[in-house]
């Protein structure tokens, strides 16, 4: 029988990756299979729990997207603590810039892919993913630890539980970019 203390003692590890085309649009994979605010997500995803977050996202990136990546620094990590799964700590990674015309050989667990502007990722993501996102991009520009803004705080947000308000009141109906 598991108690919710054994799997508050296990940390699975997740590795994404945040690609970004020359324009700034951000690679989205659609899950096979999943529907609602959950079927848009970065790439990489869930290995067993003592796998080294970055080979996680490199495995699952090559799997899903036949695209080898080398996952640079961390832009964000998110705790969150789930009863019967214990610990779950999504490590976000600066996957770098991939061309836009780039093709891929979709995994089967995708569905299919698309670049996504910036601000058309509110409306297809759900808000922990937001959450991730928009804190990755803050420190990619240089708004929280960067170099463009040397008195923020040094090195990657540690983003604990469920998300800010703001980011759930910071959605409107969706702008038909998005809608498509």
């Amino acid at each position: 029988m598991q108690t919710a203390h054994s799997a508050a003692s296990r940390v699975t590890n997740g590795g994404f990756a945040l690609l970004r085309n020359p324009a700034g649009d951000i690679l989205l994979i659609d899950r096979a299979g999943t529907v609602g605010p959950q079927r848009w997500q970065l790439p990489g995803g869930w290995l067993a729990a003592r796998t080294p977050a970055p080979v996680v996202c490199r495995r699952t990136v090559d799997a899903q997207l036949g695209l080898t990546i080398t996952p640079e620094r961390v832009l964000a990590v998110h705790h969150l603590t789930d009863r019967t799964e214990g610990v779950l700590l999504a490590h976000d990674f600066d996957g770098g810039v991939v061309q836009a015309d780039q093709s891929f050989a979709l995994g089967a667990e995708v569905a299919s892919c698309r670049w996504v502007p910036r601000d058309a990722v509110p409306y297809l993501v759900d808000a922990h993913l937001l959450w991730r996102v928009s804190s990755a991009l803050a420190v990619l520009d240089g708004s929280r630890g960067g170099a463009a803004d040397p008195a923020a705080a040094p090195g990657a947000p540690y983003l604990v539980g469920a998300g800010p308000i703001a980011v759930l009141a910071g959605r409107a109906a969706a702008p038909a970019a998005a809608a498509a």
